[in-house]
């Protein structure tokens, strides 16, 4: 009842908080989030956004206020899913008792929850590919990356005894584990997605495994790096054939930019250790002849 209740008064707190410095949502906002509504119906198109405008009852001609009419309802969605995680952190007073564990586990699921609603109207695959397009991809990481910073601030939160500091390698693996999840979410038909979650408690146990080791291997650098690709093509061949263009697109744009914030720099310490490495043959030759004549003039 109690968390019912949160739900419900959210929106209004946050109304509330923000009425001083800004009364009310643009125009453009408010047809961006009235067209999330007519996705489900239209897909992610120009006539979800026409609806849009209708059901905020703005003039027709404000539509033209939003520049790429596909891809800035997918991001505002997306930024829209991360602010709603943050009050939801911020209200769950169990955070503080949780382990670094329990608040991946958590945030990544409620996260993904609110995806659902695209998923079962087969449209998320669609919203994946258009945010994974090369025009795309940074802002799509930068969204990814915001989700793995707010996971970060719900682990200094809690009371985890079992993990003093949180390392970017770290962080990094957790973006793997919200990618990954992402995909299995695409193509689970089980009831109440209990697959992904099971699949999702899983990795955090393996993550827990990997932030105790105390020096990072260079094969859990690896792993972290392959696993949401890996699963992707693993998926490709579970997932409908309309979701394959989706889960191929993030696999070959979006993983690369978000696991890039993982990658810890990297010095290869074989160089100069042959001799084939230092090649003299480009040098300059010595200037012996011009040294030999100054001599026999000064004699």
């Amino acid at each position: 009842m109690q968390r019912i209740t949160q739900r419900i008064s959210r929106p209004l707190c946050r109304a509330l908080s923000s009425s001083a410095s800004a009364a009310r949502p643009s125009p453009r906002e408010t047809i961006l989030a009235a067209s999330l509504t007519h996705v489900h119906t239209h897909g992610w198109t120009e006539q979800a956004l026409a609806q849009g405008v209708i059901t905020s009852k703005l003039p027709p001609s404000y539509i033209g206020l939003v520049e790429d009419k596909k891809s800035e309802m997918v991001h505002y969605f997306m930024k829209d899913c991360n602010d709603r995680l943050k009050d939801e952190l911020e209200l769950n007073i169990a955070i503080a008792k949780m382990t670094h564990t329990e608040v991946i586990k958590w945030c990544i699921r409620e996260r993904l929850s609110m995806n659902i609603p695209f998923v079962r109207s087969k449209r998320w695959h669609e919203g994946m590919a258009l945010g994974a397009m090369p025009l795309n991809a940074l802002e799509t990481a930068n969204h990814l990356e915001e989700i793995v910073k707010i996971i970060e601030q719900g682990m200094m939160l809690s009371s985890s005894p079992s993990q003093q500091s949180i390392g970017r390698l770290e962080l990094g693996l957790v973006g793997a584990v919200y990618i990954a999840t992402e995909l299995h979410l695409l193509s689970d038909e089980s009831d109440g997605f209990r697959e992904t979650w099971n699949f999702l408690d899983d990795r955090a146990k393996e993550l827990a495994s990997a932030a105790s080791s105390p020096f990072p291997s260079p094969d859990m650098i690896v792993a972290g790096s392959a696993v949401a690709s890996s699963l992707a093509g693993a998926v490709v061949s579970l997932a409908a054939p309309a979701a394959q263009l989706g889960v191929q697109t993030v696999a070959g744009s979006v993983v690369p930019q978000i696991m890039a914030f993982m990658q810890p720099p990297t010095i290869d310490s074989t160089v100069g250790t042959k001799a084939k490495d230092y090649d003299l043959s480009d040098l300059p030759p010595f200037e012996t002849q011009t040294h030999n004549s100054d001599q026999e003039n000064k004699r």
